[in-house]
């Protein structure tokens, strides 16, 4: 009896969460689609890009969802196992070499299966899509993905909200960014959550998740753009960090 009432409380808060991930989406495009039209008589493109990706998203929805879900039981946050500088240092060689390549390859095949012909290097990024990426992303991701969400699904064991809280991170990169985006920030969240579910400290993911986003996002466009040493990028990147 015990073991099917467990059961229906892991189905139903899964059930829950995915809801809340689907509300969140929805709300952040109906709040986006009043926003839009005060575009460019009150804002800038900037600014409009910078209010869809952090304000609307994070600083106004999210909390609304967490009050939907704080109800639900949430797993134990005692302090487990730290990770020692070397160790954490380590993960972050790992990531590199992986995550990279990874992005990379996956981004060249959906491009090959749309028909596109090579990558557009955008290297005029702004100060504030960079402090998006670096800073605000990692951060706010990292709270409301792998300390409100993942934690209400550790009660269900760890292996378990590993699984279900990285579905729960890729889905919304699926709509975003496609299937590439989808398969590798599932890839790599589910790294994430591993660390985060070991230490119990979620700040751990926010760096990695910051350096993940410096290398895959941020430095690419302006290495590739000079084509001295893109080279030298791509052999480092795709030869030597994987080993």
């Amino acid at each position: 009896m015990k073991h099917t009432t467990d059961k229906l409380s892991k189905t139903l808060t899964i059930a829950i969460l995915f809801v809340s991930i689907g509300v969140w989406f929805l709300l952040t495009h109906v709040i986006m689609s009043l926003v839009k039209p005060l575009y460019p008589d009150f804002f800038s493109k900037k600014a409009l890009n910078f209010i869809s990706m952090t304000i609307i998203p994070y600083l106004i929805v999210v909390p609304v969802i967490y009050l939907f879900i704080r109800h639900l039981p949430t797993g134990d946050l005692n302090w487990t196992q730290d990770l020692a500088a070397t160790d954490f240092f380590k993960l972050s060689i790992i990531q590199c070499g992986i995550s990279f390549p990874i992005n990379a390859l996956l981004s060249s095949l959906e491009m090959r299966i749309k028909g596109g012909t090579h990558f557009e290097a955008d290297h005029t990024m702004s100060a504030i899509m960079i402090f998006i990426l670096l800073i605000f992303n990692p951060i706010a991701e990292g709270i409301f993905w792998r300390r409100i969400l993942l934690n209400r699904l550790r009660p269900f064991g760890n292996s378990s909200a590993i699984f279900w809280g990285d579905l729960l991170f890729g889905l919304p990169h699926l709509i975003g960014q496609g299937v590439s985006g989808f398969v590798y920030t599932t890839l790599i969240g589910t790294f994430w959550a591993y660390i985060t579910v070991q230490s119990n400290k979620f700040f751990y993911a926010m760096i990695l998740h910051s350096l993940a986003n410096l290398y895959a996002a941020v430095l690419p466009p302006v290495i590739l753009a000079n084509k001295s040493i893109s080279s030298i990028f791509v052999v480092i990147w795709f030869g030597i960090m994987p080993i």
